[in-house]
């Protein structure tokens, strides 16, 4: 699939403006290989600071778009293995969270090119063959391994070097956005609640005064019939008697 066709169209075919997305969500997109139209296309959002490819069946970094001002990878549930990273610190400099989870990572040395990421603070490489338990082994300790591997990184798996779970910042900003959305589909809801209520008043409001203005109408007929035929034969009286005189 390609990717610059597919943001187009989620935009409705308008101009994209690069410069407006800092975060760039393309999970789930059937993938696989990034092409190099769709690399430069990628390479156009500068300013772009998470970059998602969750379940997109992509099976190495070839291709993947240079983007100097990344902070944040989510490459998950994908098929990437073997030297699948090679090269990564060279595409983003300021990367500090890379979620690779669900992949196919089975040795330590293919973590090696990670430790030129000098930023990266927090890595996810659960449910990968390097971290799975030997079946019928002892437990290997990978997690220790891997701190020993790369230094800067802090959080592995979700917990720290003291043992506790950690939610990073970044995910507790998704949490919130997700939250504010939710509240902003809540309001949307609320207000066009609040417009219907309106519109239902002034039809009623209209109702009523149209029905004032009948009832004002006919009663008013009603009631000036009797005067205006008085004043009519008072006045057509004092003509005729003047023009007799």
């Amino acid at each position: 699939m390609s990717i610059k066709k597919a943001i187009i169209e989620k935009n409705e075919g308008n101009e994209v403006e690069k410069s407006e997305y800092v975060n760039l969500i393309l999970d789930d997109m059937a993938i696989g290989e990034i092409c190099d139209e769709d690399r430069t296309f990628l390479e156009g959002f500068t300013e772009t600071q998470f970059l998602s490819l969750n379940s997109t069946g992509l099976k190495s970094f070839h291709n993947m778009p240079r983007l100097e001002k990344l902070e944040r990878l989510e490459i998950s549930d994908n098929k990437i293995g073997g030297a699948g990273i090679t090269g990564i610190a060279a595409l983003y400099p300021n990367l500090r969270v890379l979620k690779l989870s669900g992949n196919l990572i089975k040795t330590l040395d293919e973590l090696k090119p990670l430790a030129e990421c000098t930023k990266l603070e927090n890595l996810d490489i659960s449910n990968n063959p390097v971290s799975q338990k030997p079946e019928g082994g002892e437990d290997t300790d990978y997690v220790k391994r891997v701190r020993e591997l790369l230094t800067s990184v802090e959080v592995i798996d979700g917990f720290n070097r003291e043992g506790e779970e950690v939610v990073s910042e970044d995910d507790d900003e998704e949490d919130d956005e997700e939250d504010d959305e939710e509240d902003d589909d809540d309001d949307e809801d609320e207000e066009e609640d609040e417009e219907d209520e309106e519109d239902e008043d002034d039809e009623e409001d209209e109702e009523e005064e149209e029905a004032e203005k009948t009832a004002d109408k006919s009663t008013g007929k009603r009631a000036k019939s009797p005067k205006q035929v008085g004043e009519a034969g008072k006045g057509s009286g004092g003509k005729r008697a003047k023009t007799d005189a």
